[in-house]
């Protein structure tokens, strides 16, 4: 969570509680990589908060521009996050209603 922190300071944004929480659940599911909609489902049971599909594209949008996370693509285009650095052979990627593995993503 530093590296969010910091970022969020030298960027001097304002606090924001989803983006907060959108980047907990990147940093505790380090081996993951999610899909919009699988942030979406996390945000709803571990928070019991519904937070827009816009506010989670935006801050994902800042997390990507500024280094924290990478967005990779499966072979039908769609997108999952995951954290930089994450470097494995398989990576689990939470799926809206399996899970699946992607081998040699990054």
């Amino acid at each position: 969570m530093n590296g969010f922190y910091e970022k969020v300071k030298n960027k001097k944004i304002n606090y924001s509680w989803s983006r907060e929480a959108i980047y907990r659940i990147f940093s505790e599911n380090k081996d993951r990589c999610f899909c919009v909609i699988g942030i979406k489902k996390q945000l709803l049971m571990k928070y019991n908060r519904n937070v827009s599909l816009n506010t989670i594209y935006r801050h994902l949008d800042f997390f990507e521009a500024n280094g924290l996370l990478v967005v990779v693509q499966n072979d039908d285009k769609k997108a999952f996050y995951c954290l930089k650095g994450v470097i494995k052979t398989n990576i689990d990627i939470e799926l809206e209603k399996c899970s699946e593995i992607f081998k040699d993503i990054i």
